[in-house]
């Protein structure tokens, strides 16, 4: 999304694409497989063929890794949804999705992890530019609807946000297509 760069981009030797690519995808699978809390750096290393100093040298904590890695998979499945285009219970959907297939889990225990000051930093950093995108197409939405939110998008992409990962959290409730239709739903019901 961002040219700028993450905590994981120190100056130097650039990192060699097959390899990063390689180690955030067994990152991933071994998080799915295990659970974050059992994945170490050494499994990761082991799984991606490459050198424990390979991770370090580009991440400084497995916590570093794992938030780039699930930024990076949100990019992957919303890529080339621009706010412009996007359809908003389709939005949700991608999202619910992502959330379900592996990042929920990584996502919450990264929060709690977030007593580490860098990686709250990134997380914020990461966070920002996608909240901005959300922000936008509530917009878009809104209008395109003639919807007058009597609360600010701002708000209301925290209440989405907020809603999906309660229900990660605590599965009270699913999260499925049915959710994202009601949201939909629900946004239509302002005047």
């Amino acid at each position: 999304m961002s040219n700028e760069p993450t905590l994981s981009q120190a100056p130097g030797r650039p990192r060699d694409q097959v390899a990063r690519r390689a180690i955030i995808h067994a990152a991933l699978e071994l998080a799915e497989q295990r659970g974050y809390q059992k994945v170490t750096v050494q499994d990761i290393a082991k799984a991606a063929k490459v050198g424990r100093q390979t991770i370090y040298r580009w991440w400084p904590r497995k916590s570093h890794l794992y938030a780039e890695a699930i930024y990076e998979e949100f990019d992957n499945v919303v890529s080339g949804m621009s706010p412009e285009h996007a359809d908003l219970e389709t939005y949700i959907r991608n999202l619910i999705a992502i959330v379900q297939k592996r990042t929920g889990a990584i996502t919450m225990a990264l929060i709690l992890e977030a007593h580490d000051q860098e990686l709250r930093d990134q997380l914020y950093r990461r966070q920002l530019e996608r909240r901005e995108m959300f922000i936008r197409l509530i917009e878009r939405t809104t209008s395109k609807w003639g919807v007058n939110l009597n609360v600010s998008p701002e708000l209301m992409v925290d209440m989405i946000l907020g809603a999906i990962f309660f229900r990660v959290l605590y599965p009270f409730s699913p999260l499925d297509d049915a959710f994202a239709h009601d949201v939909a739903k629900f946004i239509r019901t302002f005047h």
